[in-house]
């Protein structure tokens, strides 16, 4: 919503005006962790498409973007050890940038890995411009990371051609073949630039603020016992002395209710067996020794 804000000021329209006649309260703007309903932000999307009638508009929001933007999940993205962990953060972690019902996958196939963003099952789908901007985002977030003009692959968007001169800055900014009128939307990417060691890799922050994201996502849903116990065993990592007694007595519930579900979060947490959590807290104490 940022990115919305500054590409209307930077092209002369008052951004204040617009967010108000879209039902959000420009004030509000500024302040950490503030988060708009979907309806409105629907709104904003469509009042900035009809008065900038710039088809361009959503790849432009896009390159607008900084890692406050995403909370401490755009932290965590750029402290990752790689481009593949970091989209593995963002695919957990999807909720903390928005409010839709959309599902983001990254996933390894036949000629590299393509990261599909889909939001069929959302109430509120998304229009041609901003899926221009997740994509022309996603793009800037790796080449933020990276520190050049990284491009992926291949691009597939259902959207149709853009007019021209609009087409061209498309191809300009992704550097890759687009097929549009496709039947989803995705990129593929080489395996090699995603496997590529990050030059602002660093194990100790990103697990962090992977900390501070699975907090912030327990607090937005109080209801959610899973995130809750999720944020409980991620804060007790380093030190390996968590029990489901010591959480429960945390979190004011029973230790059946968190033995049920610890397990399962073990694995949503992507550390398939007990011995990588006891090597990814020992890396990270490590970490903390010689730094």
């Amino acid at each position: 919503t940022l990115g919305v804000w500054r590409t209307l000021e930077n092209g002369g329209y008052d951004a204040a005006a617009i967010f108000r006649q879209a039902g959000l309260d420009p004030e509000a703007l500024p302040q950490p962790g503030v988060r708009f309903a979907s309806p409105a932000v629907q709104r904003l999307w469509v009042l900035a498409e009809e008065i900038t009638n710039d088809p361009c508009f959503g790849l432009k929001v896009g390159q607008q973007w900084h890692p406050s933007a995403g909370h401490a999940l755009g932290y965590a993205w750029l402290a990752s050890d790689n481009l593949l962990e970091a989209f593995q953060r963002l695919v957990r972690y999807l909720a903390v940038i928005t409010t839709k019902k959309e599902v983001a996958t990254f996933e390894r196939e036949h000629g590299g890995y393509r990261f599909v963003w889909d939001d069929s099952q959302s109430k509120y789908a998304s229009s041609d411009i901003e899926y221009d901007e997740v994509f022309s985002a996603v793009i800037a977030i790796c080449r933020f990371s990276t520190g050049d003009q990284m491009s992926p692959k291949r691009i597939w968007m259902r959207r149709a051609p853009p007019p021209q001169p609009c087409e061209d800055q498309f191809n300009a900014f992704f550097g890759a073949p687009i097929k549009y009128s496709a039947k989803h939307n995705s990129m593929l990417f080489d395996p090699r630039r995603i496997e590529a060691a990050l030059p602002s890799g660093n194990i100790q922050v990103a697990m962090e603020c992977e900390r501070v994201v699975v907090r912030y996502l327990a607090q937005l849903d109080r209801d959610n016992i899973a995130a809750r116990i999720k944020a409980q065993l991620l804060s007790e990592l380093p030190s390996g002395t968590t029990t489901d007694e010591d959480i429960a007595k945390t979190l004011h519930l029973s230790v059946k209710t968190i033995e049920s579900h610890r397990e399962h979060i073990k694995q949503k947490l992507t550390l398939e067996t007990a011995a990588e959590l006891a090597q990814r807290a020992t890396r990270w104490v490590e970490t903390r020794k010689t730094g």
